[in-house]
């Protein structure tokens, strides 16, 4: 069963894992989510996303995708 303690300690990894791979340069500041938020994955993303300060856009219709990014 996952917690959210799992996922907490998941996304801590990942971003241990993208400061040693030396991605930060490749990580935007912002994250639009297009998953809905009960969706397990578009919760861990947004735990890794909130971990590191980045700013979170929700886009309620994937056809403005452009729109809500820009």
């Amino acid at each position: 069963m996952l917690s959210n303690e799992n996922l907490l300690a998941a996304s801590k990894g990942n971003i241990l894992r993208l400061e040693r791979a030396k991605l930060k340069g490749f990580v935007t500041i912002r994250h639009c989510s297009i998953l809905p938020l009960a969706h397990i994955f578009e919760r861990f993303i947004l735990l890794g996303v909130f971990l590191r300060g980045t700013q979170v856009v929700f886009c309620p219709v994937p056809e403005k995708l452009v729109e809500y990014f820009s």
